[in-house]
């Protein structure tokens, strides 16, 4: 799980993101939460399939970005996207912000190295989605 904090450049105000990709059944399960206080917290999750996730990897690979891709509640989508509009005045707290991802109705904003992270961990899924396993050693695929 990757935490980092945004802030809102014209208040001050500083939250807690955290993002978290894990290899289930089906493909990637990608949960972010945004966490405002004690008490203020939200979440969203998107099921990637392994098609997704696949084409996200390649994306984030040779891109840097990648466009809606995902199952959530009420039609989420995750998506990564160069920095983000000038009109927006939330920053990346201790760097410089490169990318701007979306998970829902979560919005982060993010250096490169987390573009790059992701990038690298949807690769390391990939074998698991390619060829699924009930745990034997033995067992073949034809």
């Amino acid at each position: 799980m990757l935490k980092f904090n945004n802030r809102d450049m014209k208040t001050g105000e500083e939250w807690e993101h955290r993002l978290a990709m894990d290899s289930v059944l089906n493909g990637v399960l990608v949960r972010a939460y945004k966490l405002c206080g004690d008490d203020d917290e939200e979440c969203a999750q998107v099921l990637l399939t392994p098609m997704d996730a696949a084409a996200m990897a390649f994306s984030l690979g040779s891109y840097g970005f990648c466009p809606d891709l995902g199952h959530g509640e009420d039609s989420m989508t995750m998506s990564v996207e160069k920095y983000h509009p000038a009109d927006t005045f939330v920053g990346f707290v201790g760097g410089i912000p490169d990318a701007w991802i979306k998970v829902g109705k979560i919005e982060m904003v993010v250096p490169d190295f987390v573009v790059k992270a992701l990038a690298s961990a949807l690769n390391g899924m990939m074998p698991q989605m390619m060829y699924p396993s009930t745990g034997r050693d033995e067992e073949e695929f034809g």
